[in-house]
């Protein structure tokens, strides 16, 4: 509810950020997220103990400033 209300920008602490955000967040940008996996079978993602083929990362994410 934070981020939705003053937006900004999360990330687990043991996250480490390589390079600025500048060149991937974007003012038009409503909310950003990572991708976790992609895996071409469900059984793929079961046999690496994945419960989707796609996942989001819930490591990191970011978001615009809403009113609620």
């Amino acid at each position: 509810m934070v981020m939705l209300r003053a937006g900004g920008v999360y990330a687990d602490v043991d996250t480490e950020c390589r390079q600025p955000l500048d060149g991937v967040l974007r003012a038009n940008d409503s909310m950003v997220v990572g991708w976790e996996n992609e895996f071409d079978s469900p059984a793929e993602a079961e046999h690496r103990h994945y419960v989707r083929s796609r996942q989001v990362g819930s490591h990191s994410a970011s978001s615009a400033a809403r009113r609620l």
